[in-house]
């Protein structure tokens, strides 16, 4: 097993599409259902996996501010072009309750997962998925802990339990084939004004391997981010990130990470957006053979089928 550098890293193309809809159950009911198809396809790697998700579940208002309800989810992940990786399935069975104050919002999932690889073990492990934001006088305090079973391109694409994923700043390894049980928490702040926003967050992730235990590992990263509009359609976005490993298993496996990007956003009308960046990136410790900087510049090109304001006031809606 190779720890990363530049020598070995690959483009990973991630895509998902699905529909999902509710059902007005009576006065204070609702029924949600939720189909997604999802495919990971690497560029050298015979990694390309195929997902299937589904998700079924039952909420009863309590109020015009909270809900509880009852889900079943279920995925299905193959791998079609490496026969010595398992195939898998995993099944959640959990609870959902969400409250929303003048100032608090509180989302949270309780259950249990179970792990079923073709041809191999299964195994079963308690389920979370936990959010909570507190708004205070310009700034917003917010904290995520997750614990579930995922493959690790699910957990870059954050699919499974239409819950928010801890995923987003961890640099995981979409290279590492087969299931992985992943337990994180994650808590930053987000200071806003009426043209610049600042955030920092910290956080903590495990990753257990079903079948390859050198790719277990342990991750600390912190993250600060700064957004200016420059203009009502262009702004930029500078930020900062280290993240320190440890792969005990793995020869030479503890390493620190430094990224620092800049990014410049440019909005063209009301859906299409334009990203410009620039990053650069460097390894220490660890085995000097692997160390490495490297610097990227990427375009980045977002057409929205809705416009922003539409889509968020319908999911606003959905919810409450």
């Amino acid at each position: 097993v190779a720890n990363v550098t530049p020598d070995n890293l690959e483009n990973v193309n991630l895509f998902s599409t699905g529909p999902g809809f509710n059902v007005q159950l009576g006065a204070s009911g609702v029924l949600r259902v939720q189909g997604l198809y999802s495919k990971a396809s690497y560029e050298e790697s015979d990694l390309d996996s195929d997902t299937l998700f589904a998700s079924l579940g039952v909420e009863r208002v309590l109020s015009s501010r909270s809900v509880v309800g009852a889900y079943a989810a279920a995925s299905q992940t193959e791998f079609s072009q490496a026969p010595s990786v398992r195939d898998f399935d995993v099944r959640e069975y959990f609870v959902r309750y969400e409250a929303e104050g003048p100032r608090t919002r509180i989302s949270a999932d309780a259950g249990y997962a179970t792990l079923a690889e073709r041809a191999g073990r299964s195994s079963g492990s308690p389920l979370l998925r936990a959010s909570l934001q507190r708004r205070t006088a310009g700034s917003t305090l917010y904290a995520r802990a997750e614990q579930r079973f995922a493959s690790a391109a699910q957990l870059a694409q954050g699919i499974g339990g239409n819950a928010t994923s801890t995923a987003n700043g961890f640099g995981s390894p979409l290279s590492a084939a087969g299931a992985l049980e992943s337990r994180a928490v994650a808590a930053g702040i987000l200071r806003e004004r009426p043209r610049t926003s600042i955030s920092l967050e910290a956080g903590w992730r495990a990753e257990a391997y079903e079948t390859d235990r050198t790719l277990d590992r342990s991750l600390l990263s912190v993250q600060a981010r700064f957004t200016r509009r420059l203009r009502s359609t262009t702004s930029l976005t500078l930020s900062a990130g280290f993240e320190s490993e440890d792969a005990e298993n793995r020869q030479g496996g503890k390493a620190d990470y430094t990224t620092l990007a800049a990014e410049l956003e440019q909005r063209v009308g009301r859906r299409l957006r334009l990203f410009l960046g620039v990053d650069s990136r460097s390894r220490s410790g660890g085995l000097v053979a692997n160390r490495y900087s490297e610097a990227s510049v990427a375009l980045r090109v977002v057409y929205s089928l809705a416009e922003r304001g539409e889509r968020s006031e319908r999911w606003s809606l959905a919810r409450l």
